[in-house]
């Protein structure tokens, strides 16, 4: 990608008034990495908070190369969906918790225990909330139908690590 490269971070009074000369010294792109990424940023910085001295170039400018920088983190953040017995699996581990545990907790034998933590043994409505309670998420995150991205997983309370909640 061709593109001047953004000396150092200027001062707003000393960026050019114009479209052109803006484009002259960083050409606005699609965005392919977070180092052009991080290139956009350090050159409309000076602009930040600015929009009221801007001319009507430099607003148009920064608008387009704001947008570039929008689009390419839109893509870049995407979460993958966790599948609800990697979910369980990493939350017994941050718990020192067993499938054995998990049978304890549902009300149901240690083998059904080991079948759910696998994901061979659905679960029941009965037990999701068991799991959401125990583990402080919300219930999505224990649902094929449901699943949820892990930013949205959100936790409501704090457990010991240690302690296994009986019924």
């Amino acid at each position: 990608m061709m593109r001047a490269n953004p000396k150092t971070v200027r001062s707003f009074d000393a960026l050019p008034k114009d479209y052109r000369a803006l484009c002259m010294e960083f050409l606005p792109r699609p965005i392919h990495n977070k180092r052009e990424s991080k290139e956009a940023w350090k050159f409309i910085e000076p602009m930040m908070g600015r929009e009221e001295d801007m001319t009507a170039d430099q607003s148009e400018y920064m608008g387009v190369v704001a947008d570039f920088i929008a689009d390419f983190e839109d893509k870049d953040i995407e979460d993958p969906v966790v599948s609800p017995s990697k979910m369980l699996s990493f939350l017994m581990d941050q718990h020192s918790m067993t499938a054995s545990d998990i049978g304890r907790l549902l009300g149901v034998d240690r083998s059904q225990g080991a079948r759910i933590v696998n994901g061979t043994r659905n679960l029941t409505v009965t037990q999701i909330s068991k799991l959401s309670e125990r583990f402080g998420v919300e219930p999505g995150a224990f649902n094929e139908n449901l699943q949820l991205p892990p930013a949205v997983i959100v936790v409501r309370h704090e457990w010991p690590h240690d302690q296994v909640h009986h019924e």
